[in-house]
């Protein structure tokens, strides 16, 4: 050993002193990558390693986990250790239109608040085996993002998909009647159905419809984290056990997700805050087409 270590020019003593740093680095780069899959796996499913950090900091259990480790150096660990997204193409599945189509409403529309515009989607939810084990119905308010409804069906008719997510929907927001609101969604049929669109008047609610997935992105993104992120991780076989998760992914959506574009904090965070903003303060959201 002496001859080796005179060979590259190094001592006994600076070899024993990096030897204890590297296993000290990976025994710390373990408890972090550790931790990591923990809150990804309790809380965030599906999530970038960026969201992981803000919700580590944000909670106290987890926060003194990660003393001496900073934002940048988290995410190089984690990214090592093979925890980064992989972006996935996202192909969104057309519903079938009904026998006729409300006109879009909110194309151009600038709006400063939330319960101007809902939007909603019906999409395909596919299994660990690639068999198509159910259906999930979405509405968002698009002002804050916020999940309003979330509903995994085995049908497409009306009443297990877009009857049940009024439901949700009118339940989350406590509204007896709404005010120049919209009820935006695609040309699937389930959109006219009787019993869906008196409902929506019963609250005063109009409805608009895109004539493509590129005049509801909001939804269609939505639809992209939700089949591409969150539900993946789970390696569904049937719907039973993808039914069992929708109240909590609805739950970590809402309370855990931060997004960039409402500055870095959760849809349930960012409608606490915009309650003590005038509107006349707030930042505009203009609806437009994505090309």
């Amino acid at each position: 050993m002496e001859y080796l270590y005179s060979s590259a020019g190094i001592s006994r003593q600076a070899y024993s002193k990096w030897s204890n740093y590297i296993s000290k680095k990976t025994t710390k780069d373990k408890e972090v990558v550790e931790l990591a899959k923990l809150v990804k796996k309790k809380h965030l499913p599906g999530s970038g390693v960026r969201p992981l950090y803000r919700y580590i900091r944000a909670n106290p259990e987890y926060d003194t986990q990660l003393v001496g480790v900073g934002k940048h150096k988290f995410e190089s660990i984690c990214h090592n250790h093979g925890m980064r997204v992989v972006a996935k193409k996202y192909i969104p599945k057309t519903t079938v239109h009904g026998t006729f189509a409300f006109q879009n409403k909110i194309e151009g529309l600038i709006i400063y608040g939330t319960n101007q515009i809902f939007v909603s989607d019906i999409s395909y939810i596919f299994g660990i085996y690639g068999n198509l084990i159910g259906y999930a119905t979405t509405c968002i308010d698009v002002y804050s993002r916020y999940l309003l409804g979330l509903v995994f069906s085995r049908t497409m008719k009306a009443a297990d998909t877009v009857i049940p997510l009024l439901k949700q929907t009118f339940k989350e927001r406590g509204i007896k009647t709404f005010e120049g609101t919209y009820f935006h969604s695609d040309q699937g049929k389930q959109y006219i159905e009787k019993n869906f669109i008196k409902n929506l008047r019963k609250k005063n609610i109009e409805s608009s419809m895109g004539r493509s997935c590129y005049e509801n992105p909001f939804a269609e993104s939505f639809n992209d984290i939700l089949k591409n992120h969150m539900l993946i991780e789970y390696n569904f076989e049937n719907f039973n056990q993808l039914k069992r998760k929708e109240q909590f992914i609805k739950y970590v959506y809402n309370y855990n997700k931060t997004h960039s574009s409402l500055g870095n904090i959760t849809p349930n965070q960012f409608e606490r805050e915009l309650c003590d903003i005038e509107t006349k303060n707030r930042i505009g959201l203009e609806m437009k087409t994505i090309n």
